[in-house]
């Protein structure tokens, strides 16, 4: 039916005269009590007598009584005039008609303006998924036809419409807007979009940019950060961006300031759309901060954790940080830090609980700053879960998705017990840089990880069961190699031989890892074959992250019967 309508009007729009009065602003979906009315609008220079008009609807035609219609003014048409205006302002200028008009429909219509030779002035559809309730659909420009959305937008007045003022979204001859401003998706700049949404195009503007830092919400000239003049417009839309370096020595710490972008033009017609406002947070120093353990299966009278890593050499402020699972997103926010107290210092940790449980079991932190307690539902799941670290402007400064499987093999239960980074430094995603906590307590929180072990003078290794016999159906079918490092941080390659020389399997193939690893084999060669029994060689190489220092190990594995 919508598309029928438009086809109609289609047509229709190709017998209407050359005709200065326009259908301008529609209220199908009034406020309670208020009644429908329609606005017209005459744009030319000159007087016209509305003398025998008529519009109408698909259901019927009501006719307009007598008057005048000023240059460049507007009349309202309603069937209660009095009771139009304890509900709207009408300007003294604007005309305000008493008289029958076709009812408008809550879901789409179309109506036809006629004069009195039967002659169609003006002719519109309008659709209420374009709008809303209680407001107005307002024409945008009054010289072209007015049948599909891309000359009808909502009201944008503060009272929901306009009868008898300036459209709120009228199109002007030059008209310039600020239309977003924003943090640029690489965290580094200030970016604000221009839109030249005139009729004519604006060839250059000045620009200038402001925190208001006193928050006073006035413009202050000391508070310009960014000043250009005479910037050329790309084709109808433009974007400025600037370094957040260029003016961060003005930030005296972390925390959301007020942005104020402005754009001019001395052909600038409109200057309500020039400014722009947004709240951006800004942090004076790029943050080294890690997630370092997570305690997420636990029984009901223990608490879920998560225990954050301040890697750089300055106390961070964790205030405005935000942490969210696999169920949630910036927008949702399942923890937001709300707190300038809450503070990690250099090389050193600080925990994030949502349950105070977690006092009970710890009462030693209770009133540390270095503890920050968020009361929400948030939860980690049993299985596997996403966990993201970041700021409120969505910068990610790490994240990982967890699975059981990251546990330590060799141990069996783990409820109860955090997964521990094995290093400060590794990856957070991945499975090798995580062990099951060692700590009798299952968790160490705001201390040293129980696995993360200091680098021995050389590889030590400890191989269990030794011999194995893979064909069994016992605990003795895989072997278990546990190996300490000489590195806080390496790559490492393992594989096995026989004693030939001849290389059968890889275990592990420049796999970044912390001071310790684990490793497993099933006595399968590389095809996936068992091998034979008899002695193998195991050959363990790592290679330092930082220095490219090297370290190797041989061992004899056997496999019995």
């Amino acid at each position: 039916m919508r598309n029928f309508i438009i086809i109609f009007f289609f047509f229709l729009n190709l017998y209407i005269v050359n005709s200065n009065v326009v259908i301008n602003e529609v209220m199908p979906i009034p406020l309670v009590g208020e009644p429908e009315w329609i606005e017209l609008y005459n744009f030319s220079n000159e007087n016209i007598d509305i003398h025998g008009y008529k519009i109408n609807d698909a259901t019927g035609i009501k006719k307009i009584p007598y008057f005048t219609l000023n240059s460049n003014t507007y009349a309202v048409l309603t069937k209660d005039t009095n009771l139009l205006k304890s509900f709207r302002n009408i300007p003294n200028d604007a005309l305000l008609i008493e008289t029958a008009i076709p009812s408008l429909n809550n879901t789409s219509d179309y109506l036809v303006l006629k004069n009195n030779n039967d002659i169609i002035i003006d002719s519109i559809f309008y659709n209420m998924k374009w709008g809303s309730k209680y407001f107005s659909l307002e024409r945008i420009d009054a010289e072209i036809p007015a049948i599909n959305q891309e000359n009808w937008s909502i009201s944008q007045n503060p009272a929901g419409a306009s009868p008898g003022f300036q459209n709120s979204n009228i199109k002007y001859l030059f008209d310039i807007s600020c239309n977003k401003l924003f943090i640029s998706n690489d965290f580094h700049n200030i970016s604000t979009q221009i839109n030249d949404i005139g009729k004519n195009k604006i060839t250059n503007f000045d620009f200038s940019l402001y925190i208001d830092f006193n928050n006073d919400e006035e413009i202050n000239e000391n508070e310009k950060i960014i000043d250009f003049n005479n910037i050329l417009f790309d084709n109808f839309d433009t974007i400025i961006s600037f370094p957040i370096n260029s003016f961060i020595e003005k930030i005296e710490k972390n925390g959301i300031y007020s942005f104020i972008a402005i754009a001019k033009s001395l052909k600038d017609e409109n200057p309500n759309n020039d400014t722009i406002f947004a709240e951006i947070y800004i942090r004076k120093e790029v943050p080294i901060v890690k997630i370092n353990e997570f305690m997420y299966d636990v029984t009901s009278d223990k608490t879920e954790f998560i225990e954050i890593w301040n890697g750089g050499q300055d106390t961070l402020i964790m205030d405005n940080f935000v942490i969210w699972d696999a169920a949630g997103s910036l927008e949702k926010e399942n923890i937001k830090i709300n707190s300038s107290e809450f503070k990690i210092p250099p090389n050193d940790f600080g925990v994030v609980c949502w349950d105070s449980l977690f006092y009970n079991e710890y009462p030693e932190f209770i009133n540390n700053p270095r503890v920050y307690c968020y009361r929400t539902n948030f939860n980690l799941n049993l299985s596997s879960d996403l966990i993201v670290l970041a700021d409120i402007n969505g910068k990610i400064y790490d994240s990982l998705t967890y699975f059981n499987n990251w546990h330590t093999k060799s141990i069996i239960e783990t409820k109860n017990r955090s997964l521990e980074k094995i290093n400060e430094h590794l990856i957070s995603y991945d499975k090798n840089s995580w062990a099951t906590c060692s700590n009798i307590q299952g968790a160490t929180p705001l201390s040293k990880n129980s696995v993360n072990i200091p680098p021995s003078a050389e590889i030590e290794l400890d191989i269990s069961p030794n011999p194995f016999a893979p064909n069994s159906k016992s605990n003795d079918a895989i072997t278990k190699i546990n190996i300490k490092l000489p590195f806080a941080m390496s790559f490492l390659n393992a594989s096995v031989f026989d004693l030939s020389g001849y290389k059968v399997a890889e275990l592990a193939n420049n796999r970044y890892t912390g001071g310790i690893a684990y490793l497993e084999w099933d006595g399968k060669n590389s095809k996936k074959y068992n091998l034979q029994i008899g002695q193998y060689v195991l050959f363990i190489e790592a290679t330092d992250y930082d220095t490219g220092a090297v370290a190797s190990k041989k061992a004899i594995i056997v496999i019995a019967d």
